[in-house]
């Protein structure tokens, strides 16, 4: 990956903080693949992700759990999947771990008491958590930002903290459907960016093939689409609008970074953006974006 002489940069780094940087306003994770911001602006993104996917799927939840009372969020970002968990079981412990430090607060309110957020670094180190911990397990957006071994090392660490008879809930994004001339030169563009941090993008089709048979049975896929329009109101339409904000806004957090890299000017990138915009107002078909969800069993 090419140095970030063409960006605002500052790395930032103490014993509780990863080091990051300085992309074009928008803050990244300094030496590691994820190729995600991390702030604010990012942390809403994947707000309305965690509420188009629960407006689309009905629950949350999709593994057949009745009252797990421990449940881990993997890689839990805004922290919204596992607050969402953590009121609809009170009586289970709910934790999260991240590489960030520990929030005290999703989407304005305050945690739920049940709530547990934990920093660690899920690909340099073991999970810290005893074998056989929880009930469910949960993992969402991760198999794109790590590379192929570090991921299935995670996915026999997953197996480890997992009861028998515990449920792995993975949930990860398809490449989206029906897209535009101009995001075409977009994705040319995250596809070098990927590549280049040696991870895979959107690769919800083929997840279902990363538990080990040895360890898991009664796999039970899902899929969901939503269409991504911008030209309706909430009113008539909240899924649809919901998918919209979602699709342009992972647009919106990928496009400093690839312009950081060099592979296209942030001027041009800030073009082809605004062309994904327009042409999302006029396309008689628009765009889909497609989630993957596989829920596995462990037996063994």
């Amino acid at each position: 990956m090419s140095d970030y002489s063409t960006s605002e940069y500052r790395e930032t780094a103490n014993v509780s903080h990863p080091s990051t940087m300085m992309c074009f306003g928008r803050r990244y994770l300094a030496s590691v693949p994820y190729p995600f911001p991390v702030d604010e602006r990012e942390e809403q993104r994947q707000n309305f992700q965690n509420k188009l996917l629960r407006e689309v799927m009905g629950s949350s939840l999709l593994s057949p759990v009745a009252a797990p009372s421990s449940i881990l969020d993997i890689g839990y970002g805004s922290g919204s999947w596992a607050q969402d968990l953590a009121g609809k079981f009170p009586e289970a412990h709910v934790a999260g771990i991240d590489i960030l430090p520990p929030k005290d607060m999703v989407d304005g309110n305050a945690l739920h008491e049940n709530t547990e957020f934990i920093q660690a670094d899920i690909f340099d180190e073991k999970l810290p958590f005893a074998d056989e911990s929880f009930d469910v397990v949960h993992i969402r957006s991760m198999a794109a930002v790590a590379p192929p071994h570090l991921w299935q090392d995670l996915i026999w660490e997953t197996a480890r903290v997992t009861k028998i008879g515990g449920w792995v809930e993975i949930v990860e994004e398809g490449k989206p459907q029906n897209t535009t001339p101009s995001y075409a030169i977009f994705d040319e563009w995250q596809q070098k960016l990927f590549a280049a941090r040696g991870v895979q993008p959107f690769p919800g089709a083929s997840i279902g093939s990363s538990f080990p048979e040895t360890l898991f049975a009664s796999q039970k896929r899902y899929k969901s689409s939503a269409a991504a329009r911008i030209d309706v109101s909430s009113e008539s339409d909240p899924v649809a609008a919901l998918a919209a904000t979602y699709f342009m806004g992972t647009l919106e957090s990928l496009g400093p970074i690839i312009a950081s890299c060099d592979f296209a000017s942030e001027r041009e990138v800030r073009r082809v953006i605004e062309s994904i915009r327009s042409e999302l107002l006029s396309a008689a078909v628009p765009p889909s974006i497609t989630h993957f969800f596989t829920a596995a069993q462990r037996v063994a």
